[in-house]
């Protein structure tokens, strides 16, 4: 648990630094507007796709039919909450990052008997992190290219390597 906790926030947050570093107009609009944070980190963490892949299966308990489809029970359910986090049905144009953004909430961190038990924490870090970033490094740059950052592969959760800066 300790381990799966610090590689998501490790991961998390070093995406929205990169995101800060890489988008101009967010950067702005966030030194501009501080109490737009928390609604940044809600936006990010919809947006960025937490883990690789779907996750663990589920088992259906019963026989359910799910978007025409009939799943038997016993048989093995991928639900993916990275997809359903860019559902163009729930998040208009999804491939972009809206801090207005109104509509139901994410699923980064899961849902129902399989909810993060530490999302409060999480938010509380990011929100930490994108403040402080803001305020007392205003000239912090990313030190290489955005597409010279390297990316880890083959990870629970995507992050990069490193994150080089420069203010």
């Amino acid at each position: 648990m300790a381990l799966n906790g610090w590689h998501a926030v490790r991961n998390h947050t070093s995406n929205m630094a990169y995101l800060l570093l890489t988008d101009d107009s967010l950067r702005s609009r966030l030194r501009s507007d501080p109490q737009a944070v928390p609604a940044a980190v809600e936006e990010l963490l919809r947006w960025i796709p937490h883990k690789h892949g779907v996750g663990q299966a589920r088992i259906a308990t019963e026989d359910v039919e799910v978007g025409g489809v009939l799943v038997r029970r016993g048989e093995a359910v991928y639900v993916s909450y990275v997809a359903a986090n860019w559902d163009d049905r729930c998040y208009p144009e999804p491939h972009r990052i809206d801090i207005d953004r109104e509509g139901p909430p994410h699923l980064a961190f899961g849902y129902g008997p399989h909810h993060c038990v530490a999302p409060l924490l999480a938010r509380m870090e990011a929100e930490l992190l994108l403040t402080t970033l803001l305020t007392h490094l205003p000239d912090l740059r990313l030190a290489v290219a955005p597409e010279n950052v390297p990316w880890q592969k083959d990870v629970l959760i995507r992050g990069p390597v490193t994150l080089p800066v420069a203010w």
